[in-house]
């Protein structure tokens, strides 16, 4: 939810927001179990979790969600690693019920009022560039027809290959500017084989979908 800059719009819309009971602050126990984690936290061993520091894999806009594009013979292998926010904090814990409080996160011109505390909002739950997270994995197989032919998931690692800007990717395979191109292709070089591939899987998607008469 995003609110403009117009103070009496932005002084509505901040009464809506309190009146439908979604709190703007924290209670005590959801700040201190946030420090705790913030203080404490490391990662343990992977133990059964898929290791997938290894793999390449890329955001487009959203920080809370990661791609990744393979060939297998005649098939792609798109995989999707969202953060796994809830193994930070067991289920009916202060942060967990903090969260099913607010519902959503409220960004406003000045501030955004988080879901969670900032402390593990800013950190363990958003993919940085050459950084690890612990994620949850899905990974559908899609043939050249566009058939999901099998669908997996897993408890994942991954160490974020790069953070990418929706419109400069687009720019990248569509901006008739060559200087622009050439310095988004050095940018993007870590990931650039991948976002073509993404580009195919969506056109190969796409016309399925227009197939089925969607």
């Amino acid at each position: 939810m995003v609110a403009n800059n117009q103070s009496a719009f932005l002084m509505k819309l901040r009464g809506i927001v309190s009146s439908s009971g979604i709190p703007f602050s924290f209670s005590e126990e959801a700040i201190r179990e946030a420090a705790e984690i913030e203080a404490e936290f490391k990662w343990p061993f992977i133990g059964k979790r898929m290791d997938l520091r290894g793999k390449t894999t890329f955001t487009l806009g959203s920080e809370e969600v990661a791609f990744s594009v393979e060939n297998e013979n005649d098939d792609f292998i798109l995989g999707i690693h969202s953060v796994d926010v809830a193994y930070l904090f067991p289920l009916n814990s202060p942060l967990d019920e903090s969260a099913f409080l607010k519902g959503k996160s409220v960004v406003f011109p000045e501030k955004t009022h988080s879901m969670l505390p900032e402390a593990v909002s800013t950190s363990f739950c958003t993919l940085r560039e050459g950084e690890e997270s612990f994620t949850v994995s899905v990974f559908l197989k899609i043939n050249s027809l566009g058939k999901v032919k099998n669908v997996s998931f897993t408890e994942s690692v991954i160490k974020l290959t790069a953070n990418c800007e929706p419109k400069e990717v687009e720019a990248l395979f569509f901006d008739i500017d060559v200087s622009s191109v050439g310095f988004l292709r050095y940018k993007y070089y870590s990931v650039l084989q991948q976002l073509e591939q993404m580009f195919v899987v969506g056109a190969i998607l796409k016309q399925a979908r227009q197939n089925r008469g969607a």
